[in-house]
């Protein structure tokens, strides 16, 4: 994964990311600690060394957003092949891929898509209230 994070008007050289802390380098070789947010690529290192405790810890306890939905997928993908319907059902949810989480029907889980009716008809979608009721 690759991105620009943030413009500098001098370039920083990277020399350490331990925990919520940055270390930089500038040009001048001044070293400066930086506060950052580790939770997005946190999550991709996990999902990409296949560490699905850490991954599905990340879930519950943060809110990814943006190019995390890619990751999401990535996620989706391995769940299924695993079998593991809880991890497919929320980041399903988390992806806002309401039209996915059909494969509660596979399932036999009626109270799930009892729920899936109901934000159907919250969000005014009628192919996916139609759809919903049908597999009730």
């Amino acid at each position: 994964d690759n991105g620009i994070i943030h413009t500098l008007d001098q370039p920083i050289y990277l020399t350490r990311i331990k925990g919520k802390n940055l270390c930089r380098l500038d040009r001048d070789g001044k070293t400066r600690t930086i506060p950052i947010d580790p939770t997005v690529y946190r999550f991709k290192l996990a999902l990409t060394k296949r560490n699905y405790d850490e991954v599905l810890q990340i879930i519950r306890n943060s809110n990814l957003v943006g190019q995390a939905i890619i990751w999401w997928s990535k996620l989706v993908q391995e769940a299924l092949r695993q079998g593991n319907q809880q991890i497919v059902g929320m980041c399903y949810q988390r992806a806002k891929n309401f039209d996915r989480l059909s494969f509660y029907l596979a399932t036999g889980n009626t109270d799930k898509l009892s729920k899936m009716l109901k934000i159907a008809e919250s969000r005014g979608d009628a192919m996916s209230r139609f759809y919903n009721s049908l597999y009730l």
